[in-house]
This record gives structure tokens, sequence and C-alpha cells, in this order.
């Protein structure tokens, strides 16, 4: 591509990743040199508002958490060379998420889990504390870092659609998080996310995505395995929740119990922090709590990092700028060493815009069905009343009874019951209709027995009577 200088001070070296909202550049700063990240958004995107809204977001966040376990933000603008496209300027990270790094390699031993997770603990307790909730955490969300001098930490990424308290917000926050909007990942999704109950978020439910990630770290599976998302809203918010050596853990019952705290519907029993659920999660394991302090990694992390390169490099997979993998030509970034992270993992992780379509559908999906199953299952108001009129003759029943429907004329081609759809005119060969009673003397035979008075119940015509 040709050059381009953004702003008159980043000189474009390549392009890192691109998604349906923006677009990442490996760049280079004119004055200083140093070697950085720019991320844009598409021209169509920035015209939107929600969109708008949530770039702003994520270079606030970082700013009001100040912690070394966040990518830090260094600057922000609008580029004329982009067709006036908003931009910020980020670290350049050097590593690759927990993710790839769990299917190139398979499941992490316990000390790798604590550690790693001890650090997200960090960076997750100063948002928490600073009123800011992540609420897409997974995986692919936490980074690990390789710094100048080789030693690793893991960087939190992707405050998109992170809720920022109103203070911080400026009053925006109603207007991007809207009542019945669906946000983050749906195999991570707290009931709360999944029932669209944006009240209800907090850090609770940074709390239940923590433990999810924790059992996929643990064992190289996800927890909820599902091929659709209306299957997979259903497990979260309305199945019950089975033990975690049920799918597929075997940590002993110190560990389904764990993962049960962490893990409940009931938002007051969850653990009252990270970084509380962290360092329960070393004990139940039976490593010291010094782990959550050891700013060193452990030396099998350091190894593996080495082995599977560094995804930021223009060969290895990187990062989308909607949360998304972007895999170069002739390469597969999805493909699993271990099992349960095939099909359904790959589904479930979709861009966050088809995402919310998706759930959107779903949560419709359900609530049509409960009412459909509450019409079913509901008794009739007074079912003995009901079922004397079915059996009455029109002459006996009386005119202000409730259930009875509107009397049909013999000769008319309705169906005798209120709402029910035409009957056919002509009976079928098969069937005869029954003669009128001042037909029934035309007859060549002996004229049959005398019949009761024609009921208005449900007909033999009736295509959805019983």
């Amino acid at each position: 591509m040709a050059e381009i200088t953004v702003a008159g001070r980043y000189r474009i070296l390549r392009e890192i990743g691109r998604g349906g909202m923006g677009v990442v550049y490996q760049v280079q700063h004119l004055n200083t040199g140093e070697t950085l990240a720019l991320k844009a958004l598409l021209a169509h995107t920035g015209e939107q508002e929600d969109i708008l809204e949530r770039f702003k977001r994520e270079m606030r966040a970082p700013a009001l958490i100040k912690s070394e376990h966040v990518v830090r933000i260094t600057d922000a603008d609008v580029s004329p060379e982009l067709h006036g496209a908003l931009f910020l300027v980020m670290e350049l990270l050097s590593g690759c998420d927990l993710d790839r790094l769990l299917q190139k390699r398979g499941p992490f031993s316990p000390e790798e889990t604590v550690w790693l997770l001890g650090q997200a603990a960090r960076a997750l307790d100063k948002a928490h504390a600073a009123g800011i909730v992540h609420r897409d955490l997974k995986p692919e969300n936490l980074f690990l870092h390789r710094r100048s001098d080789q030693g690793l930490i893991v960087k939190l990424l992707d405050f998109g659609i992170a809720r920022l308290s109103d203070r911080d917000m400026g009053g925006r926050e109603a207007k991007v998080t809207k009542s019945g909007a669906i946000l983050g990942t749906p195999m991570y999704l707290s009931p709360e996310q999944a029932m669209g109950e944006p009240e209800e978020v907090g850090p609770h439910s940074d709390v239940w995505a923590m433990g999810l990630i924790a059992f996929e770290l643990l064992t190289g599976k996800t927890y909820f395995q599902s091929d659709g998302v209306t299957r997979l809203i259903g497990q979260i918010c309305f199945q019950p929740l089975p033990p975690a050596s049920a799918r597929g853990s075997t940590l002993g019952p110190g560990f389904d119990r764990w993962f049960e705290k962490g893990c409940t519907r009931d938002i007051k029993a969850r653990f009252p922090s990270v970084g509380a659920q962290i360092a329960a999660l070393a004990e139940t394991l039976g490593l010291p709590a010094s782990l959550l302090s050891n700013t060193t990694a452990p030396p099998s992390l350091v190894s593996a990092l080495r082995s599977y390169g560094n995804q930021t490099d223009p060969e290895s997979t990187v990062h989308d700028p909607d949360g998304a993998p972007v895999v170069p030509p002739g390469r597969d970034g999805r493909t699993t060493t271990s099992e349960g992270r095939g099909q359904s993992a790959r589904l479930l992780r979709a861009p966050r815009f088809v995402v919310g379509i998706l759930i959107g559908l779903a949560a419709i999906s359900l609530l049509a069905l409960g009412a459909l199953l509450r019409e079913r299952t509901k008794p009739p108001a007074d079912p003995g009343k009901g079922h004397s009129a079915a059996k009455q003759p029109p002459s006996e029943r009386r005119s202000g009874d409730p259930t009875a429907p509107t009397p049909t004329p013999p000769g008319d081609a309705t169906t005798a019951t209120a709402g029910k759809p035409t009957a056919p005119r002509d009976p079928p060969p098969s069937k005869p209709k029954d003669e009128k009673p001042g037909l029934a003397r035309k007859r060549p035979v002996a004229p049959p027995p005398p019949r009761p008075a024609k009921r208005l119940g449900p007909s033999s015509y009736d295509p959805v009577a019983p």
C-alpha cells in the first residue's frame, strides 16, 4: 500500500486486522520512532451514535482504570487521511491471547491458570472500583504479552462494551446500553446479561465469566455445549447447571464447590470480587497464595509462548477490531487440539453484531415459547360449566352462557365453534354427512331410528377438533 501518514505523525507500516467496524494498523510515530497500534473506525460506522460512543469508552476505560494489566492508550484524534475517521493509538502487544494458546497446546496446569487469572483479577478489581464492568470477558480478551525485558504479563483487552458509570459517560450510558439489549459473547454471558437486564449487570457478571474461563483453561473444554444460540441461552438461564465434574473436570469436589459459587444464578451468592474468587481457586487447588502476587510467570508459560509464536507477527493470526480473530489466507486459526472446542465454540464466538442479532432472535423465541406453554397449561375459567354447556343442545342453553358458541344454521358452511377454520361444504365420500331431519323420509330404505338433535360441539369436519 502507498505510504500514508495519519494526523501528520503516524506512518502506517502494515494492516494488522480488519473487522465490520474498524481496522487496526501497525504504525510508527514520526517524532519518537515508537512502534504502536492504531485502531480506526470505518467511515460508515462513524455515523452510528452507539458505535461511536462504544469506541469513545474504549478510549476512556484504560485511563480510568490505571493498571499495567490494561492496554495503554496513548492518543486519540480524527484523521483527515482516513476520510475523517476517529482513531485511537495504543501500545503494540507481543504475544498471543489465551484462546489461541489453549488451542495450540491444550489445557493449562493449575499453577499456570491461577497465575494468569490472578493477573487479570488485578485489572478487574481496579476496574470495578472505578465503576467499570467489562461485560465481555473471554479467553480471547486475555492477552499474554511479552515485555521488552522478556518477562510476561496478562493484558485485558476490549473495553468497547464495558459499562462505565454515568459520571464517566456524561449521562450517555442509557443511550448505548438500552433496556433489553444483550451485549457480550454468548458462551460467557451471565444470566442477567442473557436475559437483557442491564440494571442487574455488575461486577458479579464478570465473576460469572471468570468462573467459565477458569473451567475452560483447566479442562480445555467450554462448560456450555450447544450448537445454537437459542439452546445456549436456555442452558444459561433456565436449565439445571451440572457440577464441573459432570462436564469434564477431574479436579475433585472442591473445584465443583468453587465453580458452583462463581457460576450460580443467584448474584448475591457469588464471590464478592474477582480477586477473592481467584484467591479461593488457589486455595482449592492447593497452591500458595504468594502465586497471586508473583510477577514472574511459571517457566512453562515462557516456553509455551516461545514455541507458539507472536500473534501480532505478520505471519500469525491477529485480532479483529470487533473481537473476532482474523486468519491470514491458508491458515486455520481456529484449529483445536482439545475436545469440546469445535464447531459450537466457533459459532458462539461470532462477531458481536452477528451475535446481537442471533441472541435477539433467541430471546424472542424463548419468550414466545414461554407464552405458548402458559396458554396450553392455563385451566379454563369454569371447567364444569364449560363441559356441561358443550353437551347441551342449543335450545337448552341460556342466552347468557359465556361458554356457548353462536348457533349456526344447519345449512351454514361455517363451523359451529367461533374462531375455527371454515369446514368444507360437502363431506368426504367415505363419511357421508348426517341427513337433515326433514329429508330422512325420502330415502329409499326404511328410515333410521330417531336421532337426537344435532349438537354444536366439535364437528367431525373441524380440522382442529380433538
